[in-house]
């Protein structure tokens, strides 16, 4: 059963970051690439925490959530804002 709850989460992380990645792709939508760098790493110490901790397949969409992600941070560095306000 965790198994499955695990895999339903993480689809549904999936499908959830599908229209915006398309946006971001397309032009559309303009992340700010330092927000997804914050939003990745604390994301990912979460990550960690719960594996360390036996979190099994209840970590697998945090996990998710982590490389997404890193991945908008990446392709904002190329087409999103960088701009630092103070």
């Amino acid at each position: 059963m965790k198994t499955a709850l695990g895999i339903i989460a993480t689809v549904m992380a999936f499908v959830s970051y599908i229209p915006y990645i398309r946006n971001m792709l397309s032009g559309k939508t303009k992340p700010h690439a330092f927000s997804w760098l914050v939003w990745g790493t604390l994301t990912a110490i979460a990550f960690v925490g719960q594996v360390s901790k036996g979190a099994g397949p209840g970590a697998w969409v945090t996990g998710f959530t982590a490389c997404v992600s890193f991945f908008i941070f990446v392709t904002a560095l190329r087409t999103g804002e960088k701009d630092i306000a103070k």
